[in-house]
């Protein structure tokens, strides 16, 4: 047999690491699994887990994004109404979302936190456009309502079970279909100026995160390059274009972070799909690729959008507000 290369190897141990640490988990849960345990299932040692995942918590994460990026079924079909598409939405959120060991490790630490919260506007933007219920009614104050409902039937799930039923928290969140939603966004102040730099772009193939789908970055359209601070400037970006999007979260920092966002939006896709939801206009690309998409195009800063135009750059913007500028 020839001999294992060393990007082979490492490929090895991690997949016997993630396996170990899902039995343990499974087992014991994630406040008394221990990694020495997790190192002695997976036959290795514990520099070896180490080596590879910086902690529990990120070996947790990628064990979480493992299972939400495998669960691809179909749900089942919704009338295509705004009140469909709510009940639909909490009943699959209701059924896989519920896990207060993940939502403690997601509060526990400022990082989590503020990424998780921008998360939220992403997913926002995403669920928006199935919730309009009229002519200048905006879906995206809907869903951020519905977003925060559920949020609040998950946390007092586990704290108090049986206080309300999940079938009331679905019929709850459908009638958010009748609920005026305000619409408060305002255009971003002080943009930053557009370049028209007219460089070539390469063939670069991502995933959306979100659906699994593949997403060709020199097709025509926009392409917004987000750090953990500013995921919420999508919502600046969709308002101003009916442009394809693809956003770039490969500002994140550590690949905690990155697992942290990977399992999210994958588990929220799934919700998505439940509501009546497929691929539209905003995809999503949490970039772990060496080196980087941003990296390639010499994006270091947190908010930087170019458009592509026959595979080529043709407009660039850094700074807040980069994707609204490109929409002027």
């Amino acid at each position: 047999m020839a001999r294992l290369t060393r990007a082979e190897l490492q490929e090895l141990n991690r997949a016997k690491i993630l396996d170990a640490a899902r039995a343990e988990f499974a087992e014991r849960g994630y406040r008394d699994a221990k990694i020495d345990d997790i190192a002695d299932r997976a036959g290795l040692t514990r520099g070896a887990v180490y080596s590879n995942f910086p902690g529990k918590r990120a070996l947790y994460f990628a064990v979480l994004a493992g299972a939400a990026l495998g669960d691809r079924g179909a749900p089942e079909p919704v009338d295509g109404s705004v009140r469909g598409a709510l009940a639909g939405f909490a009943r699959s959120w209701l059924a896989r979302t519920a896990n207060p060991e993940l939502l403690g490790e997601v509060l526990a630490e400022e990082d989590t936190r503020g990424v998780y919260a921008q998360l939220l506007e992403i997913q926002s933007v995403l669920f928006g456009p199935l919730l309009c219920a009229g002519e200048g009614d905006r879906g995206e104050r809907r869903a951020r309502l519905a977003l925060t409902v559920l949020h609040g039937a998950n946390q007092l799930a586990t704290l108090a079970p049986e206080f309300v039923a999940e079938d009331a928290v679905v019929a709850a969140c459908a009638q958010l279909a009748d609920l005026p939603a305000a619409d408060t966004w305002r255009p971003p102040a002080d943009l930053p100026p557009v370049t028209r730099p007219n460089l070539a772009w390469p063939e670069l193939i991502a995933v959306c995160t979100v659906h699994a789908t593949p997403i060709e970055l020199n097709a025509d359209g926009l392409i917004l390059f987000l750090g953990p601070d500013r995921l919420g400037a999508v919502e600046d970006l969709v308002r101003g274009t009916d442009e394809p999007v693809t956003v770039v979260a490969g500002a994140l920092g550590s690949s905690e972070l990155r697992l942290l966002a990977g399992l999210t939006l994958a588990g929220f896709g799934h919700n998505l799909r439940a509501a009546g939801g497929g691929p539209g206009q905003v995809k999503v690309v949490c970039d772990a690729s060496a080196p980087s998409i941003a990296e390639r195009l010499g994006v270091t800063g947190p908010e930087t959008a170019v458009r592509v135009e026959n595979a080529r750059i043709t407009a660039r913007a850094d700074g807040p507000g980069a994707g609204y500028a490109l929409t002027r």
